[in-house]
C-alpha cells in the first residue's frame, strides 16, 4: 500500500518562490508579449532554455498566465486575459474576448480545479472595471479543451493591477491587492473564493509585483512593488507571511525599505535571487530613460547597480526554472532577453548574459508570464523485484531488477529508490547488487508533478558467495565434448539448464555438461542452493572464418534467414502476423531466440512463449516493439512496446523476457509495466552494452531517450526540438537512428509529408530540420545508410509509392539538410512499407499487402 508524501508548507509555494528544483514541469514555457517568439525550458537536470516561435498573435503586452502539465511538461493553455489558445496554438472554444484587460501587468491567473478527479482549470482575470472574474476550461473536451463558462464576478473589485496563484498544501490560493489591502483567498471547488488573510498597507499603495523568498521555515517574506500613485514613487515593501497554523495564515512585519523609491523613478519589477540572499530590483528614471537593475543585501545594507551597459528600460524580472535570474530590458525600439547566473553572489562574481537567443526580438512586451501550480493527483504505486522469481529472495554478489508499477498514472516526473543498503538510483527499472546478505528495507518514491506517492517492502539476501566459472575456449577440431561450468571450490552445481537449445549446434548431456558441435557462444542458467545465475562462455574454432548474422521474421508468417552462405533465404516456419511492428531476436551465433508482434511471442521453436501474450504492445502499430539486452545478465530481454494511437491507447510500456527458464526457451515474466502514456507510434534503439531507447510523446515536441545498460532502464534524458506530435497521423511511421547515433529521422505527417530530422553537433547540441517531402502522399518508412550519409524515405498514396534518397552527410550545414539541393526520386511499382537495414549491410523494403521484399541497389 502506498502513502501520499505532502511537502512542508513552506515548501508549496514553488509558484511564487525561487525554486528551481523539478519537483514538478509546470513551468516549461513563458508565452508573453505580442509576438511569436517564446521560451521553452527543457525537462532535464539543466531546465535549459530554447527559444521556440510558435506563440498565437494577438496577444497582449502585459502579463500572461500558462498552464502546463506539472507532470510531463506539455503545454495546455495560454492567456493574455482576454484570449485563450490551447496548445496547439489556436483559440480554444469558447476562448476569445474573455473579459480580461490585458494591457494590465498581471492581468491573468490560472489555477487546477482542487478536484483530482476531474480536468478542469480556472481562468482568473482583473476585467476594464478592476473588477476580478473568473471562467472554467474543460480539458476534458476535444481534442485540446474547451472554456466552458463565460466570466463569473467573484466579489471583489477596486484591484491593482496584479493577480498571482500558488498552491499549499492541497489547495490552492490567490493573492492580489483589493482597494489597499493586500488579500489571500482560498479558491473553493467551484471556483468561487473564500477569504483567509489580508493586510491593510500603511502607506497608499498599488501593487504591481510580487516575489518570496525561497526560505526553509514556515514564515515566507515576500517582496512587493507598486505603480506611482499620483505621480509620486512608491517604496518596496517586505511583508512576512507566516503559515505555521496553515489553516490561519498571518500576514505581518511590514517592512517599508526607504529610499528605494525616488523622484522621477519608477520601480518596474522584483525578485530575490534563487537562494533569497539578494533582492534584485528594477528601476527606471523616466527623465532620463535610463534603466537600472540594483542588487540589494538585506544583511549588510548594501545595493549596487549591477549592470554593465545602460539600456533604457528594465521591464520585468523572472528566475526561471533553470537558476537564472531573467530581464526584458529596452534598448529604444525593441525588447531583448538576457540573464543572470550565480544570483546569490555580490555583484563582481555575477555572470550577465546579453541578448539571448542571437538577439532575438520580443517586440514591445511589457511583462513575463505568471505560471499556473500543477494539479493534484490521486492514486497508489507499488514495484516488484526479480532474479528467476518475481519478489522471492535475492542472492548476494547477484544482479536483481526492481520494476516501479505507477500505471494508475499517465505518467511520472521522477522516481527515487533506496535500497536500504546505502545504494539509490533514479531508474524507471534499476539493476543492483546486494554484497552483504541480510533484510533490506526498499523504498521507492514517485513524485507526479509535485504528488508525492511512496511504498516500501522488506527483501531478502540470502548468502551466495559460490564462484561459477564457464571460460572462453579455443579448439583445433569440434564437437567439444562434456563442457559445463564448475563451481570455485572444485564442487558441481546443483542444477544446470543450456539456453535455447539446438540439436544442430549442442546437445545436452543431463549431467551439467553438452557437447558442443558449432562454435560460438553458449549459456547456461547454473543453481547452487536457492540461487541461479547465468554463465556464458564463447567456443572459438581456430583458423575460422564464422560470419554472425541472425533471423528476420516479420508479415503472415514471412521469415528472411541470413545465416545462409550463399546470401540470404526466404523461411516460412514462423507463426508471426504482423500488420505493421514486429522486432526477432537472435543470438550471437545468429541462432534465433525468439520473434514477437508486441503482442504475442514465439519461442526458438516457433511456440507461443509461456506467458507470452497481451504484452501490451499492438501489431498495427508503426513499431509496436523493439527488442533490448537486459545489461546485467545475458538470458534477460526487455521488449518495450507502443500502442496503436487509433484505438485510443498510447502506452509506452515494457515487459521482460527471462530465458533461463522453459528448459531454455524463455518466459514472459513481467509485462505491461507502463512507463508513459501519450506516445507515438515510434521506438528506435541505438547501441549494444550500453543501449539508448529513443521514443517521442503525443502530445509535444519531445522525445524521450531512456538508457538502457547494466544499470538497469535509467531516468529519461528529454530532447524538446522540433515538431510537435498533436494529430494522429503525425504519431505513424518510423523513427530511426543513424549508425553511431548521431543523426535521427522520423516521418511526420501533418499539413503534408515531412522527415523530422535532428543531428547532434560538435558541443552535443541537437541541431533541427524539417525536411519537406510533400511527393503526394504520405512518409512511412525511413533508414539511413551504413555510413549515414544518405537518408532514404518512402512515401505511400494508396497503391503508389515513391521512394526517396536525401543526402544527409556531415559536410552539409543544417539549413542544407532543410532545404537539399537535390533528392533522388523513384517511381515503386508496389506498396511501400518499412525500410530496414540488414545484417550484411543491404537496405530492404517490405511492400504492403504481398509476400515480396525489395532490396535498394
Amino acid at each position: 500500500m502506498s502513502n501520499k508524501l505532502f511537502r512542508g508548507l513552506f515548501l508549496i509555494l514553488a509558484i511564487l518562490a525561487s525554486n528551481t528544483q523539478a519537483q514538478d514541469f509546470t513551468e516549461s514555457f513563458w508565452y508573453f508579449g505580442n509576438n511569436n517568439a517564446a521560451i521553452q525550458f527543457g525537462r532535464n537536470a539543466d531546465r535549459n532554455a530554447n527559444l521556440i516561435q510558435n506563440q498565437a498573435t494577438p496577444f497582449g503586452n502585459g502579463g500572461a498566465a500558462v498552464a502546463a502539465n506539472g507532470v510531463d511538461g506539455q503545454l495546455l493553455f495560454y492567456t493574455d486575459g482576454e484570449n485563450v489558445y490551447g496548445k496547439n496554438h489556436q483559440l480554444l472554444p469558447g476562448g476569445s474576448a474573455i473579459g480580461g484587460n490585458n494591457s494590465l501587468r498581471h492581468p491573468a491567473a490560472i489555477v487546477p480545479s482542487s478536484n483530482p478527479n476531474d480536468n478542469i482549470y480556472y481562468i482568473y482575470i482583473i476585467d476594464g472595471a478592476n473588477e476580478l472574474r473568473f471562467l472554467s476550461v474543460d480539458m476534458s473536451i476535444g481534442e485540446f479543451g474547451e472554456v466552458t463558462s463565460s466570466a463569473q464576478g467573484t466579489g471583489f473589485s477596486n484591484l491593482s493591477d496584479y493577480i498571482n496563484s500558488f498552491k499549499l498544501g492541497e489547495s490552492y490560493f490567490l493573492i492580489f491587492q483589493e482597494n489597499n489591502s493586500l488579500e489571500l483567498v482560498q479558491i473553493q471547488n467551484n471556483g468561487t473564493l473564500a477569504n483567509s488573510a489580508s493586510h491593510e498597507f500603511s502607506i497608499e499603495y498599488a501593487l504591481n509585483n510580487l516575489s518570496v523568498r525561497n526560505s526553509m521555515s514556515d514564515t515566507l517574506t515576500l517582496a512587493l512593488t507598486s505603480a506611482n500613485i499620483n505621480g509620486n514613487p512608491k517604496n518596496l515593501i517586505l511583508l512576512d507571511l507566516n503559515l505555521t497554523n496553515p489553516t490561519a495564515p498571518l500576514f505581518q512585519n511590514e517592512n517599508i525599505l526607504n529610499n528605494t523609491g525616488f523622484v522621477d523613478q519608477l520601480i518596474t519589477d522584483v525578485e530575490w535571487s534563487v537562494g533569497g540572499r539578494n533582492l534584485y530590483y528594477s528601476r527606471t528614471n523616466t527623465a532620463t530613460s535610463e534603466g537600472r537593475l540594483i542588487q540589494l543585501n538585506l544583511d549588510s545594507a548594501s545595493s549596487e547597480n549591477i549592470l554593465d551597459r545602460t539600456v533604457t528600460e528594465i521591464k520585468a524580472l523572472q528566475n526561471g526554472p533553470d537558476g537564472n535570474l531573467y530581464f526584458l530590458y529596452n534598448n529604444g525600439a525593441d525588447d531583448f532577453l538576457s540573464n543572470i547566473s550565480q544570483t546569490d553572489s555580490i555583484p563582481d562574481s555575477l555572470n550577465i548574459q546579453w541578448d539571448l537567443f542571437n538577439m532575438q526580438s520580443f517586440g514591445t512586451a511589457a511583462n513575463f508570464p505568471t505560471i499556473a501550480p500543477p494539479a493534484l493527483i490521486d492514486g497508489e504505486i507499488s514495484f516488484d523485484w526479480y532474479t528467476t522469481t518475481l519478489n522471492q529472495s535475492i542472492c548476494q554478489n547477484n544482479p536483481v531488477s526492481f520494476f516501479a508499477d505507477y500505471g494508475e498514472f499517465s505518467d511520472i516526473t521522477s522516481l527515487d529508490w533506496d535500497f536500504g543498503n546505502g545504494q539509490t538510483s533514479d531508474a524507471i527499472s534499476p539493476n543492483i547488487i546486494y554484497e552483504e546478505a541480510g533484510s533490506y528495507n526498499v523504498i521507492l518514491t514517485v513524485n507526479a508533478g509535485g504528488n508525492f506517492f511512496v511504498d516500501s517492502a522488506l527483501v531478502t539476501v540470502e548468502q551466495f558467495d559460490s564462484e561459477v566459472q564457464l571460460q572462453d575456449t579455443t579448439v583445433c577440431q569440434l564437437p567439444l565434448e562434456n563442457y559445463g561450468p564448475t563451481l570455485g571450490d572444485g564442487s558441481e552445481p546443483d542444477q544446470v539448464v543450456w539456453i535455447n537449445p539446438d540439436p544442430e549446434k549442442f546437445t545436452d548431456n543431463g549431467d551439467g555438461t553438452a557437447t558442443f558441435l558449432e562454435s560460438g557462444v553458449y549459456s547456461a542458467a547454473v543453481t547452487v542452493g536457492n540461487c541461479t545465475v547465468t554463465a556464458s562462455f564463447e567456443l572459438t574454432l581456430f583458423e575460422e572464418e564464422k560470419q554472425k548474422a541472425n533471423f528476420w521474421y516479420f508479415g503472415e508468417g514471412a521469415g528472411i534467414d541470413f545465416n545462409n552462405d550463399a546470401g540470404p533465404v526466404a523461411v516460412t516456419d514462423g507463426n508471426i502476423l504482423a500488420e505493421e511492428g514486429c522486432t526477432t531476436v537472435s543470438d550471437d551465433n545468429g541462432d534465433l531466440l525468439f520473434y514477437t508482434n508486441g503482442d504475442i511471442i514465439w519461442d526458438s521453436e516457433h511456440n507461443v512463449m509461456a506467458n507470452g501474450t497481451d504484452l501490451g504492445g499492438d501489431p498495427a502499430a508503426s513499431q509496436g516493439v523493439i527488442a533490448v539486452a537486459h545489461g546485467s545478465d545475458p538470458s534477460l530481454y526487455y521488449l518495450f512496446l507502443n500502442q496503436d494511437v487509433s484505438s485510443d491507447t498510447s502506452n509506452f510500456s515494457y515487459a521482460l523476457v527471462d530465458l533461463k527458464l522453459n528448459e531454455g526457451l524463455g518466459d514472459v515474466v513481467l509485462k505491461n509495466r507502463k512507463i508513459y502514456s501519450r506516445s507515438t507510434e515510434k521506438v528506435a534503439a541505438q547501441g549494444n552494452e550500453n543501449t539508448n531507447v529513443l521514443t517521442h510523446e503525443l502530445g509535444s515536441n519531445s522525445y524521450r531517450l531512456y538508457p538502457v545498460n547494466v544499470e538497469g532502464i535509467n531516468a529519461a534524458e528529454y530532447i524538446s526540438q522540433g515538431s510537435d506530435y498533436f494529430s494522429n497521423s503525425s504519431a505513424t511511421g518510423y523513427l530511426k537512428y543513424a549508425a553511431g547515433g548521431d543523426k535521427v529521422a522520423q516521418a511526420y505527417n501533418s499539413g503534408g509529408a515531412f522527415i523530422d530530422f535532428l543531428r547532434r553537433d560538435s558541443l552535443n547540441n541537437w541541431e533541427e530540420a524539417l525536411i519537406d517531402v510533400n511527393f503526394g502522399g504520405e512518409v512511412y518508412g525511413i533508414e539511413f545508410s551504413p555510413s549515414a550519409d544518405l537518408l532514404y524515405a518512402t512515401i505511400n498514396n494508396g497503391g503508389n509509392s515513391v521512394l526517396l534518397q536525401i543526402p544527409v552527410n556531415d559536410d552539409y550545414s543544417i539549413e542544407e539538410i532543410e532545404n537539399p539541393d537535390s533528392v533522388t526520386v523513384a517511381d515503386l511499382n508496389f506498396e511501400a512499407g518499412a525500410i530496414q537495414t540488414g545484417p550484411n549491410g543491404q537496405l530492404y523494403i517490405a511492400a504492403n499487402n504481398s509476400q515480396n521484399i525489395y532490396t535498394i541497389g
